[in-house]
């Protein structure tokens, strides 16, 4: 059986932000990621951008910088009305909402209005980098 590989906006998102992010040492990026509620109860963004004390703990997170959630049909409405609110409530700097559907990436941020991105989004979070500028229709090229 071949490798599951996903979809390749998933991995355009997360090479994005992996170039973006190189020049910071203590800066990691995983697909899924885990964000942890209760002992048993967590969360699993399709990507995690994160900051840590050392590099030899990369698992002890202090800084949840961003967490992204591909949508899918089944999802959808869960993602919206509870995840996103939920990262932002556990200390998740910024959440990204990907809607392939519609082409499109919502940004949110605690206390901030989300934003609906349909050409370039603009991320940042609370690094000192200039902001991320995505471009979505290399993001959701090929994609049907």
């Amino acid at each position: 059986m071949p490798p599951r590989t996903g979809p390749p906006y998933r991995f355009r998102i997360a090479s994005a932000l992996g170039d973006y992010l190189k020049p910071i040492s203590d800066a990691h990026i995983v697909a899924p990621g885990e964000v942890i509620l209760a002992p048993k109860n967590r969360l699993e963004p399709d990507i995690l951008v994160f900051r840590t004390a050392s590099r030899a703990e990369p698992w002890a997170a202090f800084e949840k910088w961003l967490a992204v959630e591909v949508a899918s049909p089944s999802t959808r409405i869960y993602d919206r009305e509870f995840k996103g609110p939920a990262y932002l409530a556990l200390g998740v700097q910024e959440f990204w909402r990907v809607e392939p559907d519609e082409r499109t990436v919502t940004t949110s941020r605690q206390g901030a209005v989300e934003t609906v991105w349909r050409d370039r989004p603009t991320g940042q979070p609370e690094i000192s980098r200039p902001p991320l500028v995505l471009d979505l229709v290399d993001v959701f090229r090929g994609v049907p």
